[in-house]
């Protein structure tokens, strides 16, 4: 009965220590997890900026589109009715001089306008492009956001759970 009590003590210290070095570990791990989840959290916030701002960059050349859109339409017309006229003029007999002028003049209207539609065309080709690549983008960025948000959502859950512990 003598050597039990320093025994006991003895394996009581030792416990504490055990004891002491467990939740000095569990604190580290605690704390790593905190500052995951905050890492996690600031990515998370500059992801989603960075979407906002892609969204509205998309909505701006979305707006350009359809403005360029309504300018090759209006120049289309516009060529039209000048080759209406101009097929009309080259019917008429007669060569009178202000006709020859008209027809001339129309001649190279269209041809300026026919120009204007085929750069208008390769711009629009281009903004249609920029844009779906933008949509892609915006949408990659999404899967990436909702990915860090559940990240988080776990390192917070494994917080809580330990903390529980």
């Amino acid at each position: 009965a003598e050597d039990t009590a320093p025994r006991l003590l003895q394996r009581l210290q030792e416990a504490e220590k055990r004891h002491q070095l467990e939740r000095k570990t569990f604190e580290r791990t605690v704390a790593r997890y905190q500052e995951e989840a905050e890492r996690a959290g600031s990515a998370l916030r500059r992801a989603e900026k960075d979407a906002a701002e892609k969204e509205m960059e998309v909505e701006e050349l979305q707006r350009l589109l359809a403005s360029m859109e309504k300018e090759h339409r209006s120049l289309l017309a516009r060529m039209e009715a000048g080759e209406a006229e101009l097929e009309r003029l080259r019917k008429v007999e007669g060569d009178k001089v202000a006709e020859q002028d008209r027809s001339a003049q129309l001649e190279k209207e269209v041809a300026t306008l026919r120009e204007k539609i085929h750069h208008l065309d390769d711009m629009l080709k281009s903004q249609q492009r920029k844009v779906r690549q933008m949509i892609e983008q915006l949408q990659n960025s999404k899967t990436v956001i909702q990915a860090k948000d559940a990240a988080i959502q776990e390192l917070k859950e494994r917080v809580s759970y330990l903390e529980a512990e």
